[in-house]
């Protein structure tokens, strides 16, 4: 599953929904019974901190948060 994560935060072509739906599944992931250094990939410090950024960024734009 951490793979799948990791591929889909790479994909250069995620639209804003891919990039919302992505923070969830990352949070989801880090709730669920996984091993540690798999967690670690995302947190702390790891992807899911650039991807709150651009998720964001996109709450912004959309207007779902000020």
């Amino acid at each position: 599953m951490i793979d799948d994560l990791i591929k889909r935060w790479e994909n250069k072509e995620n639209t804003d929904e891919g990039w919302l739906q992505l923070e969830k599944d990352m949070i989801q992931f880090l709730h669920e019974d996984h091993p540690l250094e798999e967690k670690r990939k995302l947190s702390p410090l790891g992807i899911l901190e650039s991807t709150v950024v651009v998720c964001d960024g996109i709450k912004r734009r959309k207007g779902l948060i000020k």
